[in-house]
């Protein structure tokens, strides 16, 4: 099949390519980046703390530098599920509060920032209850919507066990269960 088109943008400069050839060396460029491909293999593990944060600290620590993600979801005396979100927002109105702390990789020898978001049944918080919850934390307001929850951005030099706190700190806040004083944290390695 051929086709033509003007190669200069000018009215009679038109040249002449078989579409077949333009498809085999679109394909050969796909196969040659297809194999430059990085894979992500993910490990899930999961452990539980209380007060005692120092396995928690070293386990969000591990993730740092774009390696993985954490959740943090606490543990509350009445069987309930934790709050799940589809596309369209929450898949329900109630549940359990869960904090999830994504770390990026750094891009051009650059450290960036990461990702801290908060799923909960509160709606909007508004700049003053955030601040408060934040307790100081240096980290950035990207999103508070009332039914995605909230968006933080987290300076790339903030230590882990800050993190931890904050994320502690906001589901403790904004659960609306009593709660065992125990969280549970699953790691993902990539």
């Amino acid at each position: 099949m051929e086709s033509t088109f003007d190669a200069e943008g000018l009215r009679g400069g038109l040249t002449t390519v078989s579409i077949d050839f333009a498809i085999s060396i679109g394909r050969e460029e796909y196969l040659q980046s297809r194999d430059h491909r990085r894979t992500f293999v993910s490990t899930r593990s999961q452990l539980q703390f209380s007060t005692d944060l120092t396995r928690a600290v070293r386990a969000i620590d591990s993730i740092g530098s774009g390696r993985g993600w954490s959740n943090v979801v606490p543990e509350v005396t009445e069987d309930v599920e934790e709050l799940k979100v589809s596309t369209f927002g929450l898949w329900m109105n109630h549940g359990v509060a869960v904090a999830s702390f994504v770390t990026s990789p750094p891009r051009n020898g650059q450290a960036q920032p990461s990702s801290l978001g908060l799923l909960h049944a509160r709606g909007r918080l508004g700049q003053k209850r955030i601040a408060s919850l934040l307790g100081g934390a240096p980290f950035t307001v990207r999103q508070d919507h009332s039914q995605r929850g909230l968006l933080l951005e987290v300076p790339s030099d903030t230590s882990a066990a800050q993190v931890l706190d904050v994320m502690c700190a906001l589901t403790a806040s904004l659960c609306d269960y009593e709660m065992t004083g125990i969280w549970r944290l699953d790691l993902y390695v990539r």
